[in-house]
């Protein structure tokens, strides 16, 4: 199974569709050639912008490929942006909204298990008995 860096949830003109991004550069725009998300809206570009990833990042970066209209997040126009979940990418009239993956729960045992046996200010709790 391939990694997942997150989900682009898009709603627009094409109806309402999700995304799994499974690479660690995305490309969106309008054309079915080079692009791994094809958006079927007259307000993308060709070769729109590029979604970047990097693996147990919770987050991804998009880039706008010097398209006509530009690329928007959360409202703002942008060359570059850090996207977090529940952030909105406009592109044309079609919005993506990111979401992050969650993290396994194996991870977070491993992540977050030594610092409980730790226990508060370094000092260990021990069991009742």
């Amino acid at each position: 199974m391939a990694a997942t860096y997150g989900t682009l949830k898009c709603s627009g003109a094409g109806g309402s569709l999700e995304y799994p991004i499974t690479r660690d550069a995305t490309k969106i725009g309008r054309s079915p050639e080079k692009n791994d998300v094809v958006l079927n809206d007259s307000g993308v570009s060709r070769w729109h912008c590029r979604v970047t990833c990097e693996v147990g990042a919770d987050y991804c970066t998009v880039t706008d490929l010097s398209s006509a209209n530009g690329t928007h997040v959360n409202g703002a126009r942008v060359e570059e942006s850090i996207l977090r979940t529940g952030d909105q990418v406009q592109i044309g009239d079609t919005f993506l909204t990111f979401i992050a993956p969650v993290a396994p729960i194996g991870f977070f045992l491993s992540s977050v298990l030594p610092l409980i046996q730790l226990g508060v200010n370094g000092v260990k709790a021990e069991p009742r008995t």
